[in-house]
């Protein structure tokens, strides 16, 4: 096994990618692939509540609540992101979203980010 290899370098075994390709080629198909995900976000405002959506663009959307052009978190910033999920089908990203806003999805939440939420008692 060879220790010392550049970035470049490193190789993804034959029968895993279907040919050997540099790791940095396998980065940008996945990079490629992760800008067409859909994801569904929580944000911690400033509140103490939990705002729950999904979008295409994540890092844009961000973006978009903390600089005030969102209306439902405009009053309530700064919107802190405490989680979000990635779905290859928009679909599985709303079915996500609609049921994370009901009483089970709650629930469910508040037991996977326990000490995330414990840090500020949130209202979900």
């Amino acid at each position: 096994m060879v220790i010392n290899q550049t970035w470049s370098e490193r190789r993804v075994p034959a029968e895993i990618a279907g040919k050997s390709r540099p790791a940095h080629d396998l980065l940008l198909g996945f990079t490629r692939q992760v800008e067409n995900m859909h994801c569904i976000y929580l944000l911690r405002l400033n509140n103490n509540t939990v705002y729950t959506r999904s979008s295409d663009d994540l890092k844009r959307r961000i973006k978009e609540h903390n600089r005030g052009k969102v209306s439902s978190t405009r009053n309530k910033l700064p919107a802190d992101l405490i989680y979000y999920e990635s779905y290859a089908d928009k679909r599985d990203a709303v079915n996500r979203e609609l049921y994370l806003k009901t009483g089970d999805g709650r629930r469910e939440i508040r037991k996977q980010l326990k000490y995330s939420l414990q840090k500020n008692i949130i209202d979900m």
